[in-house]
């Protein structure tokens, strides 16, 4: 029982209260081909159908199947609480439990682990001013990274649905006026308002608000985001008071219900380390990690800050770590690797991070008022800057899936022949991907 009680003792909140873990199911339940066959005839002329089918995936699969009903059921009877969230990508649910229910819990028959729900590695950035005299806030990284020259080619983004994770999103201000929203969620609170609510910690919504900022708003001649004529799908799932952090759950329930949404990709500014080891970030061990490669295999794959744990080697967070997942570092102005920005390699020896853009004095609209604007450093704000190429390439090759353009930027950022451990494949230039045609054939 030792390595247990280590492993409760690791997933207690902060604020008491029994621990969080994850309860992994050993199989789908009974019938599940014929379950299958149904969500392929429900999904059938869907955006998400849209979007497997241009990824070259089956139209449905086990992944579409939430856990078995019953077992889900005799969980929640022994652990004595109603599970936060269930998971149809892990087949698995997270449920409070204290040793003796967790113990009971993990010798039923149909369940094939449990571990605990990891705290998030999130950190908080403090905005500081808008650079002074600037014609365009956001002119210099978006030129850098090569979307302003597809944004001065007329493109904006526009058929593509990017989904965000974050830790809220408030829609006042000027710039996002125009914005397309098709939907949000809070999944703290469990309802459809992401924004600063009553009750939240102070700033909660900042980081969120200024990371959708930077694709999405629009206020000509002062700032352009990088996609502002995608369409957005916000989920709010991280709490930044400090006192109850563990949102690995809630990051996993958000980006099912993105790709339940239809979402093209997913942009996450988060990340999660906790009771994980160095060793543990191997693509195959942190519940993110498996959840986001799982939501890439279905079309919808996850551009993911690497962390801000620089500048050591191996100090990239989950999910950054997947094989599918495209994590971003920050370079200043001058190109240069923030000293900041986590390095890779993975534990199992694969090149972190995939890419680079701007993570120094990034600018975005002040996230707590209606006009003005803010900066601030961070890989945080370079992953933005990275699912906006990803947008404005899907826009001008309507042929291409998401991985396909992940792929070409990949292949033709700044070091791309030869890459590393701190920059990656280098500094993305979203205008030589576009011109790249070797993702067609």
């Amino acid at each position: 029982m030792q390595p247990l009680l280590l492993l409760i003792l690791a997933a207690a909140p902060p604020g008491g209260g029994d621990p969080l873990w994850w309860v992994f199911f050993a199989d789908r339940g009974p019938m599940a081909a014929e379950r299958v066959a149904e969500a392929a005839a429900l999904l059938a002329g869907t955006a998400r159908a849209e979007r497997r089918l241009a990824a070259g995936v089956p139209l449905a699969s086990e992944l579409d199947l939430p856990p078995w009903p019953a077992y889900v059921e005799e969980v929640a009877l022994l652990a004595g609480s109603v599970p936060r969230t269930e998971s149809r990508l892990l087949d698995a649910v997270s449920i409070e439990a204290d040793e003796e229910e967790i113990a009971a819990v993990s010798c039923l028959p149909f369940v094939a682990g449990v571990r605990p729900v990891a705290r998030s590695a999130w950190t908080p950035v403090s905005p500081g001013p808008a650079p002074a005299g600037a014609e365009n806030f956001s002119a210099g990284q978006l030129c850098q990274a090569g979307v302003g020259t597809l944004i001065a080619h007329g493109y904006t983004g526009s058929g593509t649905v990017v989904g965000i994770l974050d830790t809220g999103f408030n829609l006042w201000h000027t710039a996002l006026a125009d914005a397309e929203i098709l939907d949000q969620y809070d999944f703290l609170d469990d309802d459809p308002d992401p924004s600063q609510q009553e009750g939240d910690p102070p700033g909660q919504a900042n980081h969120g608000t200024a990371v959708l900022s930077i694709i999405a708003a629009d206020e000509p001649g002062i700032y352009t985001g990088g996609a502002r004529g995608a369409s957005f799908l916000l989920a709010k799932t991280e709490d930044t008071s400090g006192e109850y952090q563990q949102e690995e759950d809630f990051w996993v329930a958000g980006l099912e219900w993105l790709e339940q949404e239809g979402a093209d990709l997913v942009s996450s500014s988060l990340g999660y380390i906790d009771w994980y080891g160095y060793e543990d970030l191997d693509g195959g061990t942190a519940v993110t990690t498996i959840a986001a490669d799982l939501a890439a295999s279905l079309g919808m794959p996850v551009v993911n800050a690497i962390g801000n744990n620089g500048p050591a080697p191996g100090t990239l967070i989950a999910p950054a770590d997947g094989d599918s997942v495209f994590a971003v570092g920050g370079v200043d102005e001058a190109g240069t690797l923030a000293y900041f920005s986590s390095r890779g390699p993975t534990a199992d020896g694969r090149t972190k991070p995939d890419a680079c853009a701007a993570g120094v004095n990034v600018v975005f609209i002040s996230p707590e008022g209606q006009t003005g604007y803010s900066s601030g450093n961070g890989t945080s704000f370079a992953t933005p800057i990275v699912s906006s190429a990803v947008a404005l390439l899907l826009e001008a090759h309507p042929e291409w899936s998401s991985l396909d353009a992940l792929d070409a930027l990949r292949a033709t950022a700044s070091q791309a022949g030869a890459p590393d451990d701190d920059l990656g494949w280098g500094i993305i230039d979203a205008d030589a991907a576009c011109r790249w045609r070797s993702v067609t054939g």
